[in-house]
């Protein structure tokens, strides 16, 4: 137990350091595969191994909740140093269960589920020194029952889109302590790692296309259009300004001689025009930072497509100070829309 205790304390600190810094957003599809290991909490006289499992997940999310179903095998191993015997035990096992996030903690899932599990074999390796012990032997016929019933309660670290980290503790409804094994399956700590193999992003969801093309954009360059008063404020004050204010992504200010250049490159994801421009087609000017497509069209909702900054007038912006909250309000709308 106390081996357990250390497991699930170690497991706990890891995610709560990484979930501080986790932006991505999750798909409404998964599918993949995952991996893990399991460490069985056994009575005193056991001394268990850390076992492993391999598996077929799906889920779906809908909001901030999830149905999640998974199909996978379990090997897990134990030795009573009593009697110099050692079991391994293959079970089949399925998961079925739901998943909610913790609000501002987007990408920290609670789980809960159901699993029963079927014991495929389970063998007796005899390593003492009487050879008139057999050294390896079946002992699934001394199973009272084969077919467990489980609960678990875990917490899933999604890490990015694509993979994510899972914390949990499965009991058994029904298990029993033999003096040279356990019967069926003992409760168990569960660290798993998954993959998802679902890279498709919906042409006709809006919010989908927004959540790939900025996460897009953090790998790549915001490209800014300067179009405020440059009578009023240097290239160079500009850019130390953007760089002390704009995280999201790499920036560079660009000269209007370069926009077709960039446009026909293939990473190129979005503009920025700031200073003064226009929210479309029809619509009167106005100065602020608007953002663009690869094709110089405004981007819509859900984009944060036009962040207005105070103090400007039509044309020109207001003081330095003015320009720093603007650019640290553009840089910090991008990143929510990622949460």
């Amino acid at each position: 137990m106390k081996r357990g205790l250390i497991f699930l304390i170690f497991t706990c600190i890891l995610i709560t350091g990484i979930c501080q810094t986790q932006t991505n957003q999750k798909l409404k599809w998964k599918y993949g595969i995952a991996g893990g290991i399991a460490l069985p909490q056994l009575p005193d006289y056991f001394d268990p191994k850390i076992g492993w499992n391999g598996q077929l997940f799906s889920s779906y999310s809908s909001k901030n909740k999830s149905v999640f179903s998974s199909l996978g095998i379990r090997n897990l191993q134990y030795n009573n140093a009593e009697i110099f015997t050692s079991v391994t035990a293959k079970d089949l096992f399925f998961n079925i269960g739901l998943k909610s996030n913790f609000g501002k903690l987007s990408k920290t899932n609670l789980m809960i589920s159901y699993s029963p599990s079927y014991v495929l074999n389970s063998t007796k390796t005899y390593n003492g020194m009487d050879k008139q012990v057999p050294k390896i032997t079946s002992i699934i016929k001394e199973y009272d029952n084969i077919i467990s019933h489980s609960l678990a309660i875990g917490i899933e670290l999604e890490l990015t889109e694509y993979s994510s980290l899972i914390v949990k503790y499965q009991k058994p409804l029904k298990s029993s302590q033999k003096q040279q094994f356990i019967d069926v399956l003992p409760p168990l700590l569960n660290v798993s790692y998954s993959i998802n193999f679902n890279t498709f992003v919906s042409k006709t969801d809006p919010k989908q296309l927004m959540i790939s093309s900025l996460l897009a954009l953090q790998k790549d360059t915001l490209y800014v259009i300067d179009r405020s008063c440059k009578e009023k404020i240097t290239k160079s004050q500009l850019d130390s300004i953007w760089t002390k204010n704009f995280t999201f992504s790499n920036y560079r200010i660009i000269d209007d001689h370069e926009i077709s250049t960039i446009q026909k490159r293939q990473s190129s994801i979005h503009f920025a025009v700031f200073g003064n421009y226009y929210a479309g087609t029809g619509e009167p000017n106005s100065s602020g930072i608007y953002l663009l497509d690869k094709n110089l069209k405004n981007v819509e909702y859900p984009y944060p497509s036009f962040t207005r900054i105070t103090g400007s007038t039509i044309k020109c912006f207001g003081s330095s100070e003015s320009i720093a909250v603007g650019i640290l309000t553009f840089s910090n709308r991008l990143s929510k829309k990622l949460n």
